[in-house]
């Protein structure tokens, strides 16, 4: 274990290559292959075209990229392709970051706006109130107790879904539509 991380800290990579890489058995090197291209362009449609990330991936699908959803967001995430590589947490040793010896496939600056999309917390905002066609009197009729308004809610019974419109205050009052 202490090997390995060692053989990281000097920038070499001592596992099986990453994505878009291969482990080049005369030079103990990690080099990219044949699928890089799919790497940067995953970087490019996300940080640079500023497509959704499930939209790039779908796209490079379709031109022949091989790999889970979850392995696309990995790809996004890793410092790896920027020429950097993340040393975890041990026992005993904080997490480090240091520079690889590999060769890089992508800019630190287009890393860096991918991580502000990936990380954006209006990426896919849902507007509003989902059920409102259930409920369509929300807001308009009042509590017969308290007076506040009612708000509609659904209930999960055993086997299906029972819509109420009920008092936002304290009084418990609920009516089943």
């Amino acid at each position: 274990k202490k090997g390995l991380r060692q053989a990281m800290r000097e920038g070499r990579w001592p596992w099986r290559a990453p994505y878009g890489y291969v482990n080049d058995t005369l030079t103990k090197q990690v080099v990219p292959s044949q699928k890089a291209p799919f790497v940067q362009r995953a970087f490019d449609l996300v940080g640079n075209e500023g497509r959704a990330p499930m939209q790039a991936y779908k796209a490079l699908k379709q031109e022949g990229m091989t790999c889970s959803k979850q392995g696309f967001l990995d790809i996004l995430r890793r410092e790896f392709y920027m020429g950097q590589i993340r040393i975890r947490e041990d026992l005993n040793e904080p997490e480090e970051i240091v520079l690889g010896q590999h060769e890089t496939i992508i800019s630190r600056d287009l890393f860096n706006r991918v991580q502000g999309r990936l990380r954006s917390k209006n990426r896919t905002k849902r507007s509003g109130i989902q059920n409102r066609h259930l409920f369509p009197l929300r807001g308009h009729l009042e509590c017969g107790n308290c007076g506040k308004k009612l708000t509609g809610s659904e209930s999960q019974g055993i086997n299906k879904k029972y819509a109420y419109y009920h008092c936002q205050g304290d009084c418990k009052e609920r009516f089943a539509t």
